[in-house]
């Protein structure tokens, strides 16, 4: 499930699931609906990496998801707005005394 920071699903969210299998270069890419939700069946057990885009945020990546055959694997993920890093980088100005 993709959200952004208040909790609204995030539809349009490009995912990519990146093999931590060393020698297999699988990836698979998906997309989230209007529930912020991907899903992808028929996938190979092991490790993967998440890495989940959306024009406005953040790229955010998950490391070592593990999938299980037979199971259904919850990944949560919260994007963060590329507005809240600007406001992270601004300064409050710093406060100067006039002297005579």
């Amino acid at each position: 499930m993709v959200r952004d920071a208040a909790g609204t699903p995030q539809m349009g969210a490009s995912v990519e699931l990146i093999s931590e299998v060393v020698g297999v270069a699988a990836t698979h890419g998906f997309l989230t609906n209007t529930q912020g939700m991907f899903r992808g069946d028929k996938l190979a057990p092991g490790f993967y990496t998440v890495r989940v885009t959306l024009a406005g945020f953040l790229p955010t990546f998950e490391k070592h998801i593990r999938v299980a055959s037979n199971l259904t694997t919850v990944v949560r993920i919260e994007l963060e707005s590329m507005f809240a890093s600007l406001d992270q980088l601004r300064r409050m100005p710093a406060s100067t005394t006039a002297q005579s």
